[in-house]
């Protein structure tokens, strides 16, 4: 075989190995989806450094470490931690809650999960019997 061909075969090896490619953490798509492109990597398993890393400090100590304090649907009294704020909405806490995971996880930091694992309890701790 000349040296096209077998870079060629081995190129069309690795891609089908990586639309194939499950992931031990997350489901991937099955039949008749198409498979998912890339495979999601485990919170906290990268750990960013340089110019990230500065970034998501100034993120910590910039509007994310601070929403709480802020935003009047991100306090105590918030409808998705069971209170009845009257301007507190469903929308915004979600998207709060995915990106502090995410910044706390990614800079390995205590007190950022602290924040979180209070919304994800309850959360799973206000789950009726049918799941919803």
């Amino acid at each position: 075989m000349r040296p096209k061909t077998i870079v060629l075969l081995a190129g069309a090896c690795l891609w089908l190995y990586a639309a194939h490619a499950q992931n031990a953490n997350y489901v991937s798509n099955r039949t008749p989806l198409q498979p998912t492109p890339f495979i999601a990597l485990p919170l906290g398993s990268i750990t960013p450094k340089g110019w990230l890393a500065t970034q998501l400090t100034l993120q910590k100590n910039g509007l994310t470490g601070h929403s709480e304090a802020i935003y009047s649907e991100l306090k105590s009294d918030a409808a998705w931690l069971g209170g009845k704020a009257p301007d507190s909405d469903w929308e915004r806490p979600t998207y709060y809650l995915r990106g502090l995971i995410g910044l706390a996880y990614s800079l390995h930091d205590a007190e950022l999960k602290q924040r979180a694992q209070k919304w994800i309890d309850w959360a799973l701790n206000s789950q009726a019997a049918n799941g919803s």
